[in-house]
């Protein structure tokens, strides 16, 4: 405990391990395009916070011009919601709850898009070493399904050399 009784937040160093696979649809149901997926491997932030815990990194933007700050920001109360936002050029906020539908946002060079987000399967198992989060989650926009998303990430925490 500090001196003025708050409890510090634990922030520690993670090598970041996110695979994310996205199948689309095409307006005609049955043609369904090829997975695609996307894996990289990245230096973050994990942060314990009194409901839960959070994950941070950086990238770069898609055109390269700016900084991005990706964040899951994951409820351990017993609730099955997950946040995933992107802050920079085009900033991206979607609330991943398990069996419900929410209304979000992704930014777009033309402005912001609301979409739907449908949580299918929140698995979160942080432990002493670092651990594993998975969402599951359709998306639509104007109420048409538009795909079916994967997200799998491990970290690992580690000490920086001083």
């Amino acid at each position: 405990m500090s001196k003025e009784g708050v409890k510090l937040k634990s922030m520690k160093d993670v090598l970041i391990l996110i695979k994310s696979t996205q199948q689309a649809n095409d307006d005609d149901e049955a043609a369904t395009y090829e997975p695609e997926i996307i894996e990289i491997i990245t230096k973050g932030k994990f942060e314990k916070k009194e409901m839960g815990y959070s994950l941070t990194y950086e990238e770069m933007g898609e055109d390269f011009k700016y900084l991005t700050t990706l964040s899951f920001d994951v409820k351990s109360d017993g609730q099955k919601i997950a946040t995933i936002m992107k802050k920079g050029g085009l900033n991206t906020m979607l609330v991943i709850e398990e069996g419900k539908r929410t209304n979000c946002w992704h930014g777009t060079n033309y402005g912001n898009l609301q979409i739907g987000v449908l949580g299918e399967l929140i698995r979160s198992e942080p432990g002493e070493n670092g651990g594993d989060l998975e969402l599951c989650y359709k998306i639509d926009v104007n109420s048409i399904f538009t795909s079916n998303n994967r997200v799998e990430v491990n970290f690992k925490y580690y000490d920086v050399e001083e």
